[in-house]
């Protein structure tokens, strides 16, 4: 799950003006691996990471329309 969030404050001719955008976004990934090891040493250390699926917006702010 990742989440993202922005905030911004400007000020133009004299009027302030704040923004505010978030989003949460959730999908299924993660990391696999395997050390292959003989009397302490190491032979093979293979890490592969997997994402099933790109990540689905769960919640956004503003919504869009």
């Amino acid at each position: 799950m990742t989440a993202e969030a922005k905030w911004t404050y400007k000020t133009e001719d004299g009027e302030d003006k704040c923004d505010i955008k978030a989003s949460a976004k959730a999908g299924f990934a993660g990391e696999v691996g395997a050390k292959i090891k003989i009397w302490g040493y190491t032979l093979k250390d293979w890490h592969s990471s997997f994402d099933l699926g790109p990540q689905t917006t769960i919640a956004e702010y503003p919504e869009k329309k």
